[in-house]
């Protein structure tokens, strides 16, 4: 998974600041607890870096790096909360806060809201020309290429564990394989009559079967 990190220069050695210090300081040695993977504590500076920041623009990276904490603590409602307080104040200058948030919209399962945060992320990379803007564009069309599979095995688990176990078999490609294949198929249409790959695949091994018998050997064109 691409998850954008807004960087900051930090030393090899910060000493922890002094409970007056202000923002900057707690976030920097957050950055430092940060690389060195101690993101429960790095968390933890960060919120007083929030609570130390002058105005709401202070705020954001601590927001976002926050919100990557939460990431890797694997505490993703709170990484969306993070990024949604981030995005509340600074919503047009900073792509990467909405591959943050997209990112955390796919833990939780929320497929389509993830590509509609890559498409705003990769709109602000292109009007701010940054430099990665080829890697946004890459990261948005996986995701939509992603989507209705991803939005299958939430919405018919069943069904798209049927479709798997088929796509499973008809790789063998062997007369076995590719019945099987279509038994699997022909589940998960029933489980999810509305959902055209299972349709498409089931197909296509029937157009393979015929081809065996007929002696050819040139393998179908796949759907996804």
């Amino acid at each position: 998974m691409f998850v954008a990190v807004l960087t900051m220069a930090v030393p090899a050695s910060r000493a922890e600041p002094p409970a007056t210090a202000d923002s900057t300081a707690f976030y920097l040695y957050a950055m430092e607890l940060y690389e060195a993977r101690n993101y429960r504590t790095a968390a933890d500076y960060l919120t007083k870096a929030i609570e130390r920041a002058k105005k709401p623009a202070d705020k954001v990276d601590s927001y976002h790096q926050r919100g990557l904490c939460r990431y890797n603590l694997k505490e993703y409602q709170a990484w969306l909360a993070d990024e949604n307080a981030a995005i509340a104040i600074d919503p047009r200058t900073r792509p990467q806060l909405y591959w943050g948030r997209g990112n955390a919209r796919s833990w939780l399962k929320d497929y389509e809201g993830q590509v509609a945060d890559f498409e705003t992320a990769l709109q602000l990379a292109m009007e701010r020309n940054v430099s990665d803007k080829a890697d946004y564009q890459t990261r948005l069309r996986e995701a939509q290429e992603a989507l209705t599979y991803n939005v299958e095995a939430r919405d018919h688990p069943e069904a798209h564990d049927y479709f798997k176990s088929g796509r499973a078999k008809q790789d063998k490609d062997t007369y076995r394989g590719l019945t099987g294949a279509i038994e699997d198929f022909t589940k998960a249409i029933a489980l999810d009559p509305k959902w055209a790959p299972s349709f498409h695949e089931r197909a296509q091994c029937k157009r393979r079967l015929e081809e065996r018998r007929g002696g050819q050997k040139t393998r179908p064109p796949r759907f996804g």
